[in-house]
């Protein structure tokens, strides 16, 4: 699936944000990330801003 189509993102933080996901970050819910805090599918990890999905062919492809 392609990264555009993968849904709408949930949190408002930068593409290389490193750290918690806090309250002030998260527009729709209001609480941020927490801790522990399951999804039922990979991407929808990627919704609320805690892993970007993996881009295929990125490593170890060199011509």
């Amino acid at each position: 699936m392609d990264i555009a189509s993968s849904g709408r993102i949930f949190v408002t933080i930068p593409s290389d944000h490193f750290g918690p996901i806090l309250v002030e970050n998260d527009l729709e819910r209001n609480q941020g990330v927490f801790v522990g805090e399951l999804w039922t599918h990979h991407l929808n990890c990627r919704k609320w801003g805690v892993h970007w999905p993996h881009v295929a062919g990125i490593a170890g492809q060199a011509v």
